[in-house]
């Protein structure tokens, strides 16, 4: 009697998730299992999945490719608005934004390090910089301190009625 044989199948999701293994009868149907990944586009399976099992063990491997997504950097009425198309999972440096009169405290959301698997925008946060007045200098101690009002006379001084006599005072 003569017997179907059966042979090792897998599907390598390749970094996603939902990979699977098993034994398949030989000239059965194939039916591949769903995979995902997140910030990647599915696009099939190398080697080309056929129809209907070989007669030998396979591999699949799942094949991905990277998606892109809008990043944005709203400067809050700082100096210039910047957006970048970005793949997923790449680096993301943010700019370096003014403001004349503000300090930039950050960004909100914080920036990640890595573009996540959406678009994103991210806003300037700012203080506004206060004014403080200049402090005044320090006194040199080389110099004397100049007083702050003269001294008042011993005497209160009288006005003279007639300027061009000799005025004695009498005690």
């Amino acid at each position: 009697a003569w017997q179907v044989r059966q042979y090792s199948i897998s599907f390598s999701a390749n970094g996603g998730e939902g990979g699977t293994a098993g034994l398949l009868d030989y000239g059965a149907a194939i039916t591949a299992p769903e995979v995902s990944r997140a910030g990647h586009e599915f696009m099939g399976w190398f080697p080309t999945l056929p129809k209907t099992m070989p007669a030998e063990d396979v591999t699949y491997v799942a094949q991905w490719r990277v998606l892109q997504y809008e990043v944005r950097f709203d400067a809050a009425g700082g100096m210039e608005d910047v957006e970048y198309l970005l793949d997923y999972g790449s680096r993301i440096t943010a700019p370096t934004v003014t403001r004349a009169g503000y300090t930039f405290v950050g960004w909100r959301p914080a920036v990640p390090s890595t573009v996540p698997a959406r678009d994103t925008e991210y806003v300037a946060q700012w203080t506004k910089k206060t004014v403080v007045p200049p402090s005044p200098e320090p006194d040199d101690p080389d110099e004397p301190n100049p007083p702050d009002e003269p001294n008042p006379p011993d005497e209160p001084e009288l006005p003279q009625l007639y300027p061009d006599r000799k005025s004695t005072r009498l005690n």
